[in-house]
Formats: structure tokens, C-alpha cells, sequence
């Protein structure tokens, strides 16, 4: 089983087809690939091509290795709950929702840096 889990290799790919990358087990990218509808993406949607491409990968490789968990020693016994535990930690955060984060970030500081609407003295 575990030697069918670090095998594993899934393609992801952006929705417009631009873009397909291949995880690992673990979420790592082992390959990106461009195809000639990704010439047309400015920097900002190949950016956030790649990014669902690699996001697609991961939830799909986390599915597959759900499964074979699954199949041979079941999801709801303690190894096979540290098993999904050693790998989703291996993956670390999910690209969407690391980005979700940053861009929350980015909002608070906005509105930190911005100009008060009304000035009170003493405050």
C-alpha cells in the first residue's frame, strides 16, 4: 500500500485547459505544462491558472490516496487516520486557501493603511 501511495502521480488542470501540472502523493508539483491557449493569459490569469491547476492536482491526489487508505486499512482506524494526517502534512496548506489567506491579509491591510473618515482629538 504504501508503496502504491508514494507512486502516485495525478494531473491537475486549469479549467480553460491553459495550463496542467502533475502532483505527488504528498501535493508536490512534479511538472507543469503549457499548452498554446495559455499565450493569450496575461501574468495575473497564468498566475491564477497555475495556481487551480496545482489546486485540482492536490484535492484529486488527496482523494486517491484516500481511497487506497481506504481499500487497505480503512479511514476510520488510528493508522489509517495517521496515515492522511502524514501526508496532509506533507502537502501543507491548499493552494486556494492559502491564497484565500493572503488575499484576506491584503484586505486588512487596506483597510488598516486607510485614512480615517473622521478625526477626533484626544483619540
Amino acid at each position: 500500500m504504501r508503496e502504491q501511495a508514494d507512486s502516485l502521480e495525478v494531473e491537475g488542470t486549469s479549467k480553460g485547459g491553459e495550463v496542467t501540472v502533475v502532483v505527488d502523493a504528498a501535493g508536490r508539483v512534479r511538472d507543469v505544462r503549457f499548452t498554446a491557449a495559455s499565450q493569450v493569459l496575461n501574468p495575473s490569469q497564468l498566475s491564477a491558472a497555475v495556481m487551480e491547476a496545482i489546486d485540482t492536482g492536490r484535492r484529486d491526489a488527496a482523494t486517491r490516496i484516500r481511497a487506497i487508505v481506504d481499500r487497505h486499512i480503512g479511514t476510520d482506524t488510528g493508522l489509517g487516520q495517521a496515515m492522511l494526517g502524514a501526508y496532509e502534512q506533507m502537502a501543507g496548506p491548499k493552494v486556494g486557501a492559502t491564497r484565500r489567506a493572503e488575499q484576506a491579509e491584503e484586505s486588512r491591510n487596506k483597510k488598516r493603511s486607510a485614512p480615517p473618515g473622521l478625526v477626533f482629538p484626544g483619540m
